[in-house]
């Protein structure tokens, strides 16, 4: 009987004839190897397995395309995040989920590693084709159900309190603030679900012209009673695998982050775009500074300063890589980035992230003053035309193939582990 070694060295050799179901099954006797490998090999290691995944790969040159439609009938159903996976999972359950070992020395982060990967894998398939990529990208687009159904209380309040958000309806302007307050407003699973729902109601409510994000007060020791617009995202959680791949890594920056700057779909195809400013106390890092490279207009303290830490975490800023350097330059982008480092509000080399720098007393007066003169027609429009030129979905759609390949093998990495473990928010 052939060893369970000598099946990896043969998993690369192996050729798919193109039809559906005999590939599915030679995909399934294949994988059990691999179930076998971790059940009976005490070493062993992701990097083990990389044969397998490139036998997922050469499956899925063949037939991504053909289980995208399936899942979405024909394009018909505008599924997104783990609806979408629980469609793919009907056809094709080992896109979604590795087998379970019930082994101590393989923890449910190992395998959880396992699956992400795997899933990173086929959506990084998917947005590589054009015709998915796209449909995938417009179906983000659209408002979440929960978020109409929570628009008729909105409605007739003009406010909604979300467990770590508030949404709340000032004149013709909605108001965002982040509540996560003993993590410095921190994103995690809850914050991201919350903001997704705040951000639909603001282009749902057809009389709130603009948006506004604003982090609330903390109670961290550090900075009690102090507002801060965001830490980005919750290291701590982070480190024990809390974090969702699915809805955090990929549904944040495909969900609110995306809507901020292309808008959302309506039922009918039509595309409602509104203009979007972030205000910022002490400072914005990580995902918080992403938000302000998605903001149309951004005023902050005196003081504050904003930062991409993800390099020195060993994790992909989300799109941030993308964007930072056309509002700034390629050179302010790598030593943002790469080198860790902190744009200060009044630098020379802040203007693409800051548009204003005030006094913290005179935040609010400024913040007034602009929403009123972006919350004028001819603004959505010219956005709306602003961004067509800048982010084309087609450029989009290109960033997100490689990002979610690579972010998904980056979150589970050694040297991510080690590091993110030292980082604490005290």
């Amino acid at each position: 009987m052939e060893p369970t070694q000598d099946k990896i060295q043969s998993a690369e050799n192996i050729e798919f004839s193109g039809d559906l179901e005999a590939d599915l099954v030679l995909l399934n006797q294949q994988l059990k190897y691999e179930h076998d490998l971790i059940s009976g090999h005490s070493e062993v290691v992701i990097s083990d397995l990389t044969s397998w995944f490139n036998l997922r790969r050469g499956f899925l040159r063949q037939h991504s395309r053909v289980l995208y439609w399936q899942a979405t009938a024909q394009g018909q159903h505008a599924h997104t995040g783990q609806a979408l996976l629980a469609h793919i999972a009907k056809v094709a359950p080992q896109f979604v989920c590795f087998y379970a070992c019930q082994r101590a020395e393989l923890t449910e982060k190992w395998q959880r590693g396992l699956q992400d990967q795997s899933i990173g894998l086929l959506l990084s398939f998917f947005f590589a084709d054009e015709t998915c990529g796209e449909h995938l990208i417009r179906s983000y687009l659209r408002c979440q159900p929960g978020s109409v159904a929570y628009l008729r209380e909105f409605t007739q309040t003009g406010i909604l309190n979300l467990p770590k958000v508030t949404v709340e309806k000032q004149g013709n302007i909605g108001h965002i603030t982040f509540n996560n307050p003993q993590c410095l407003n921190a994103e995690d699973n809850q914050l991201v679900a919350d903001l997704n729902i705040a951000v639909d109601l603001v282009y749902l409510s057809e009389d709130i012209e603009a948006g506004v994000l604003r982090g609330g007060v903390t109670q961290h020791a550090k900075y009690q009673g102090k507002r801060i617009f965001s830490a980005g995202v919750n290291l701590k959680q982070l480190h024990k695998s809390d974090i969702s791949f699915v809805d955090f890594m990929i549904g944040r920056e495909l969900g609110y982050v995306n809507k901020m700057i292309h808008g959302v779909l309506s039922d009918d195809g039509g595309k409602i775009v509104k203009p979007w400013i972030s205000v910022v106390d002490t400072f914005a890092i990580g995902g918080g500074m992403q938000l302000l490279l998605a903001s149309d207009y951004v005023i902050a303290e005196e003081g504050s300063y904003a930062s991409l830490p993800a390099g020195n975490e060993g994790i992909i800023p989300g799109l941030a890589n993308m964007r930072l350097a056309k509002k700034s330059c390629a050179r302010v982008a790598k030593e943002v980035i790469l080198l860790g480092r902190k744009l200060w509000a009044g630098e020379p080399d802040c203007r693409g992230v800051f548009d204003q720098v005030v006094r913290r007393e005179d935040l609010q007066a400024r913040l007034e003053e602009m929403a009123q003169l972006l919350s004028t027609p001819a603004v959505r429009e010219n956005k709306r035309m602003l961004v067509t030129g800048s982010e084309p979905i087609d450029e989009l759609r290109r960033y997100l193939a490689e990002f979610c390949l690579v972010q998904g093998e980056r979150i589970y990495s050694k040297d991510v582990a080690n590091k993110v473990s030292k980082f604490t928010l005290s």
